[in-house]
């Protein structure tokens, strides 16, 4: 039999505590239940992290600093750079944006899922991931907002922060919504309208249009 590295008998704790936070998490897990996922004795969790939570801090801290740059941030920046030059209008780049944004979403579920449910009991790591991640990319939508501003095509009176906020607000409920109801993320958003309503509604509110005779 092959004994694990030191190295990888961490990893596999991380990855396995990544499955069982997801599934159960992180309050209703044992480390005794990390351990039996890893295939590793649960004495040996403790020769590297002090406390359950030092494990989940790693995770997350790991997540950030490993992949959130690149993941989150510098490819929503790509993504806006890409379509710049193209004849889309607003409200089709948004659409893509969104489909390509729940695809980053589904790729990293198991991670999405313990972000979503525990950086809200733990304002340490939650101010981490505010700094690193939602505020580089809100950065990132507001010059964006501003630009299409300059060019004509967004309302100049519109508050960019503001719009970014309501539609993160709406896209992120929607997926919080669907991961508390359904335990999954259904992507077929565009085939049922579903994308298509939330995009419109951003752009054009809820009211009923008056046509004045």
């Amino acid at each position: 039999m092959v004994r694990k590295k030191q190295g990888d008998k961490e990893n596999a704790i991380i990855e396995a505590a990544v499955k069982v936070f997801s599934q159960k998490s992180y309050h209703g897990s044992t480390t005794s239940e990390i351990a039996k996922e890893a295939g590793v004795a649960e004495g040996t969790i403790f020769r590297y992290f002090r406390t359950k939570k030092d494990i989940l801090s790693k995770i997350l801290i790991k997540v950030i600093e490993s992949y959130a740059q690149t993941v989150v941030v510098d490819s929503l920046r790509e993504f806006l750079t890409n379509y710049k030059d193209s004849n889309a209008n607003e409200k089709e780049v948004i659409k893509a944006l969104l489909r390509e944004r729940l695809k980053v979403i589904e790729a990293n579920l198991p991670l999405v899922k313990i972000l979503f449910t525990e950086i809200q009991f733990h304002p340490d790591l939650r101010k981490v991931w505010v700094e690193k991640v939602v505020r580089p990319s809100m950065d990132v939508a507001v010059a964006y907002i501003e630009k299409k501003k300059k060019e004509g095509k967004i309302k100049a009176e519109v508050n960019a922060e503001v719009a970014t906020r309501s539609f993160v607000g709406m896209v992120f409920f929607m997926v919080l919504s669907k991961l508390m109801l359904y335990e999954k993320l259904d992507l077929s958003l565009s085939e049922s309208g579903e994308l298509d309503q939330i995009v419109d509604i951003l752009f054009e509110g809820i009211a009923a249009r008056t046509i004045k005779g």
